[in-house]
């Protein structure tokens, strides 16, 4: 695989993983609007901040990524 193609995968994940992220922001507003008073909210919220971390992980890996990719092409 070129380069050019694993930065546009690398640049692909990025977009997929801040649309997850969006998508937890959205669920945990839910979560806190419509089941405040639940007994598992606490849990929920847990389990959706674990997603929200290890998306900002990887969210941190991209741009290592990337940038690493764009020296490496610019090195040819």
């Amino acid at each position: 695989m070129t380069t050019a193609a694993v930065l546009r995968h690398v640049r692909q994940r990025r977009e997929e993983l801040k649309s997850e992220l969006a998508l937890f922001a959205s669920v945990e507003a839910g979560l806190r609007t419509e089941r405040s008073s639940s007994p598992g909210l606490p849990y929920w919220l847990l389990t959706i901040r674990q997603g929200i971390l290890v998306d900002e992980a990887l969210l941190e890996w991209c741009d290592d990524a990337e940038r690493e990719l764009e020296r490496l092409q610019d090195a040819r």
